[in-house]
């Protein structure tokens, strides 16, 4: 349907305004030619600026200034004294003129690329004006914006469903509705949703920064203090979310974001599971596999609707293993291959890949990713405070009944006092070797 705007022009003929009208709207304030049928204002060469939203409005495209100065930020004088920069004959190149606005910092590249193309329209959401795009997937897309009015930038999801009884729309809403109720600082803050034409929006906290998936990949398998001090912000984050009913279950390094702040967020709730206080419409899946499958605890691997918190935790002591190690528990080459190894095969040992790193974080993470959910740490706040103890070098009380369970009880962890010349000069040699 082609509904029309204030002021009862459709709005495709709107979005057909070339960029060059754009900039002619803005600068031919006492010209009253206007083609009806294109929608396009003829220029002429002189360049008055003067009422022109009052010209302009009662024909049908005040919205082409307002969207010029909503992308730029700035008033109608100060786009008037930037174009007078700028040579005329620029002023006929909708193509070159994007680039003098994008030199001058007015535009992004984003921002610029659009305009030039005639499709500026799509840059403004709601309130919020798309400067570039951060990514995208199933889900839809995700934009860096700046809100209109407030000035803050924030990250904004953009949704647009099929139906409203798709899966991935009530996934979006599962999204929104999670998102609104969490306020802790190690879990992505929402901002306000809501819909724009057909489509729907998320606007969250903008994080600058590299999730942890990025980062290995970038630089390889992490320290062990660094990876700690992540691990336990990401503890506390989901601890805090299965306090309120919450079930992540797409918890992995991807969704695992070490900001410039150096404080860690956990992302995307998109799969999220409602164990209280939301409708079961709202909580509601088809029970097929969903998540990712390197990082997916046995349970959810058969039914999604399997999982609790501890398949967090599974999840999460894999995560531990990829950023650690830099490759994922099981790197098998298909989904299922990868799914059958998690249900099946044995965990690996960190000491395979890193004997410099000490038994209890191994050991650790052996009762995270433990096959059955009775065996391994049974919250996060359990996975916590076993991560902040081997932080401070103590043994964590979690692992004192290890045995139990089928591993190891591990030796006192080595410090610079009673380490040997020998180790400290080969870290990662486990034994002094023999005369």
């Amino acid at each position: 349907m082609d509904v029309p705007n204030s002021q009862g022009v459709p709005r495709s003929r709107v979005g057909l305004v070339s960029f060059q009208s754009l900039i002619i709207a803005v600068i031919t304030a006492e010209r009253d030619d206007y083609n009806p049928q294109t929608g396009f204002l003829f220029r002429y060469p002189v360049l008055e600026y003067g009422r022109y939203l009052e010209k302009i409005a009662p024909m049908g495209v005040a919205f082409a200034p307002e969207l010029l100065m909503a992308l730029t930020g700035l008033s109608g004088s100060q786009l008037k004294e930037l174009l007078a920069t700028f040579p005329p004959e620029d002023l006929d190149d909708g193509i070159q003129l994007s680039k003098e606005l994008e030199e001058a910092g007015a535009l992004t590249p984003y921002q610029a690329g659009h305009l030039s193309e005639g499709r500026g329209e799509g840059l403004l959401v709601g309130q919020y004006v798309v400067l570039s795009e951060l990514g995208h997937g199933s889900m839809g897309m995700v934009y860096q914006v700046r809100h209109r009015i407030m000035g803050r930038q924030a990250a904004l999801k953009v949704f647009t469903p099929d139906t409203d009884e798709s899966e991935n729309y009530n996934r979006f809403m599962r999204e929104i509705q999670a998102t609104a109720q969490l306020d802790h600082p190690n879990l992505i803050k929402a901002y306000e949703a809501g819909e724009h034409h057909g489509s729907y929006f998320l606007a969250m906290e903008l994080v600058e920064g590299q999730n942890l998936q990025e980062k290995v990949e970038k630089e390889g398998p992490q320290s062990l203090k660094l990876t700690l001090r992540c691990f336990i912000e990401a503890a506390n984050g989901l601890g805090y979310a299965h306090g309120l009913g919450m079930v992540h279950r797409d918890v992995k390094p991807g969704n695992i974001m070490l900001g410039s702040d150096e404080r860690v967020r956990v992302l995307d709730l998109g799969l999220v599971k409602f164990t209280r206080g939301f409708s079961s419409m709202a909580t509601s899946m088809d029970g097929t596999v969903r998540g990712t499958a390197a990082y997916m605890s046995p349970e959810q691997a058969i039914s999604i609707r399997n999982a609790d918190h501890r398949s967090d935790i599974y999840s999460l002591g894999s995560a531990l293993y990829f950023v650690l190690t830099g490759q994922p528990m099981f790197p098998e080459k298909t989904v299922m291959q990868q799914l059958v190894a998690h249900q099946k095969k044995p965990a690996p040992s960190l000491l395979t890949y890193r004997p410099d790193l000490s038994p209890y974080i191994d050991q650790l993470y052996q009762l995270m990713v433990a096959k059955d959910p009775a065996q391994r740490l049974q919250s996060m706040a359990e996975v916590k405070s076993s991560l902040y103890s081997i932080l401070n070098g103590t043994v964590p009380p979690t692992l004192r009944t290890a045995s139990s369970v089928g591993l190891p009880v591990a030796p006192p962890i080595e410090t610079k006092e009673n380490v040997s010349a020998w180790k400290r000069l080969f870290p990662f040699w486990r034994d002094k070797p023999k005369d």
